[in-house]
């Protein structure tokens, strides 16, 4: 994470961040959890917005997801439920975490290329 000049936070892809995902509909991650910053720094800068992927700790959770375990975050990387947030947004209540392990983001990375592709 850097910081901007207007004083706005920059997130990098590969960073660990809370966000609270609320509102959502059906079947959608919600609430206040960590997330993998999925795009990288430039699509904020240009958008405004980000891509990330929502960690859930629920054991049973049937996605296509990878492990993560960290000292502050552990749990599974939902690569199937990718979401655009603008992180400048009071209500998604952004907070830097820290760094993802470059394997799991390898992994994550990987699933999700076969998951858009053939």
């Amino acid at each position: 994470m850097k910081k901007l000049t207007n004083g706005n936070k920059l997130y990098e892809q590969g960073d660990l961040v809370w966000i609270n995902f609320s509102p959502t509909e059906g079947h959608e991650q919600r609430g206040r959890r960590p997330a993998l910053v999925f795009s990288i720094a430039d699509t904020q800068k240009i958008d405004g917005v980000m891509l990330v992927l929502p960690i859930t700790s629920t054991k049973n959770y049937r996605s296509l997801s990878i492990k993560i375990n960290t000292p502050d975050v552990y749990g599974k990387v939902l690569v199937d439920q990718v979401k655009t947030i603008d992180p400048s947004s009071e209500e998604r209540d952004v907070e830097y975490i820290g760094t993802c392990p470059n394997d799991v983001f390898d992994a994550v990375d990987d699933l999700f290329d076969q998951l858009i592709h053939k």
